[in-house]
């Protein structure tokens, strides 16, 4: 081989080496950036999913603590207008004290029921004995409503019982003569042990908070904290001074007052009483899976990037040995080629479960409105989600909530289908079944046999609400026809996801049909 042969071998044997090296260097660039998108994605929907979880827990309780005060005023109207009517003189006193009686028996919440009079004296209570002058003209309320003349509902902070030294949220309203002088207060008691236990029902972390707080920024009840913490003021808090000044109700993350211990708050102040509730989860501990998961993560991808940096060193030697190696070279070729291929159907398909996942279904749905079009035949979209997953698995574990999302798998793709309908995984406990060519009474059908499918696997659910304590799903059905100029995939799965968001708000374990 002449020298000019050489020399030109010689340069495209590096110029191949510098394409190759450039080229490695791009796939790592690439894998490291990939993986710090997700890692952050990750993050982010973990945030996003921990306040809309607690947005939506300070939401119930606030439903729930509307409630329970509301059934008290509602007691301590009714009262008035009887007393307004009868008055409360000796003989009335006895009809009063056996009405109080059974009024407390019918409400949980109620530790007692008492009537003052203009003097702070105990004309009645559900107590079976007064106390011997007994008088209670020194407490807040009393001295509130003594000096102001609204004869609205007023609540007040917490207090300790002079029957049995419990504590005690007083909510009183003022009793006033023929002339609108003062009469009286009329009084009752909610028991603190009543939100403690209610609050205990949830399943958080130990330190993640529940708690309900008068507007004015005194603490009524705060779980975990002990009774220590009650009546504390902290209206200087964030919450206070910067989220509910801009929002009745909201997400927010900043640090407690109280034990110093970031979260993220879900909070809401109730319309009709000063009463604000707040659900705080600990944030360090709501990202130390997220950290696990991650260095998971991660780690995989540092040793697939470590393999295929010694893949590339391997290359590169073999370029540098001879031009002999070119067959070898075609040969390695050929099995990164097999081994994309191999990575390209692994990722149209879900790990866990086996399904098709969420990439799939995207083309998928996408390729399928098209044809729709063509054809004008209609297409269901099936959205389907298992009932109170979180609550399954944090009651029996990751592992035990991952296999109970396997069996549902199966049981979803065990049902019989037309080869063109597709079932996927479509993230976390949601599902998705798109049936091509399909009427609305057929896709209903489909989907009350997916439910049934889920429900015949006779997953045990001990936390579920639903009577069977078994695994249940909900599913939401729209039905469309394709258009030109195409729909956007997202306004189908909105459709979707809005009727299985009604399929979850009317009880669960049911199919609703999208309306346009």
């Amino acid at each position: 081989m002449n020298t000019r042969a050489q020399s030109t071998e010689q340069r495209s044997s590096t110029s191949l080496q510098t394409l190759m090296a450039g080229f490695i260097l791009f796939i790592i660039l690439a894998v490291v950036v990939l993986n710090g998108w997700v890692v952050f994605n990750s993050y982010q929907r973990t945030l996003e999913a921990t306040e809309k979880q607690a947005d939506n827990l300070s939401l119930s309780l606030s439903r729930h603590a509307e409630d329970t005060f509301l059934q008290v005023e509602l007691l301590l109207q009714d009262l008035n207008e009887r007393i307004d009517q009868d008055g409360f003189g000796g003989p009335q006193l006895l009809r009063l004290q056996q009405t109080l009686k059974n009024r407390k028996s019918t409400l949980p919440q109620l530790h007692g029921i008492f009537i003052y009079d203009s003097a702070g004296h105990w004309l009645v209570t559900t107590a079976d004995n007064i106390p011997k002058n007994a008088n209670n003209s020194d407490r807040e309320y009393f001295k509130y409503h003594q000096n102001t003349p609204s004869t609205e509902l007023y609540i007040g902070s917490v207090i300790r019982s002079r029957t049995n030294d419990d504590l005690i949220i007083p909510v009183s309203m003022r009793l006033n003569n023929d002339d609108g002088s003062f009469a009286g207060v009329l009084l009752a008691t909610i028991s603190l042990n009543y939100f403690k236990l209610y609050y205990g029902y949830y399943s958080m972390g130990d330190t993640d908070v529940l708690a309900i707080l008068l507007s004015d920024g005194h603490i009524l009840y705060g779980r975990p904290f002990d009774d220590s913490q009650i009546n504390r003021d902290v209206s200087s808090s964030p919450l206070f001074m910067e989220h509910l000044k801009s929002s009745t109700s909201g997400t927010a993350t900043f640090y407690s007052t109280v034990d110093h211990v970031e979260r993220i708050y879900g909070y809401t102040r109730l319309k009709r009483y000063p009463i604000v509730i707040a659900a705080g989860y600990n944030k360090t501990q709501v990202f130390s899976n997220w950290k696990v998961d991650s260095t998971i993560y991660t780690a995989i991808a540092l040793t697939l990037l470590l393999i295929m940096s010694s893949m590339g060193a391997i290359v590169l030697k073999q370029i540098k040995i001879n031009e002999k190696n070119q067959t070898d070279l075609t040969k390695v070729r050929d099995q990164l080629t097999a081994m994309n291929h191999t990575l390209e159907t692994l990722a149209l398909l879900d790990v866990l479960t086996g399904l098709a996942n969420r990439r799939q279904f995207d083309i998928f749905l996408r390729e399928t409105i098209a044809q729709s079009a063509l054809s004008g035949k209609r297409i269901a979209l099936i959205m389907l989600d298992v009932d109170m997953f979180k609550k399954y698995n944090d009651h029996y574990g990751h592992v035990e909530g991952d296999k109970c999302l396997q069996t549902v798998s199966h049981a979803l793709s065990s049902m019989p289908r037309r080869k063109e309908d597709l079932i996927a995984r479509y993230g976390g406990e949601e599902f998705v079944i798109i049936l091509m060519d399909v009427t609305e009474e057929g896709a209903i059908a489909f989907a009350e046999r997916a439910l049934e499918a889920i429900r015949h696997q006779s997953i045990p659910h001990e936390l579920t609400s639903l009577d069977e304590k078994v695994v249940t799903a909900s599913a939401g059905v729209y039905l469309f026809v394709g258009t030109t100029p195409a729909q956007a995939p997202e306004s189908v799965i909105i459709r979707a996801d809005k009727a299985l968001y009604q399929a979850k708000n009317n009880g669960r374990n049911r199919v609703e049909i999208a309306t346009e």
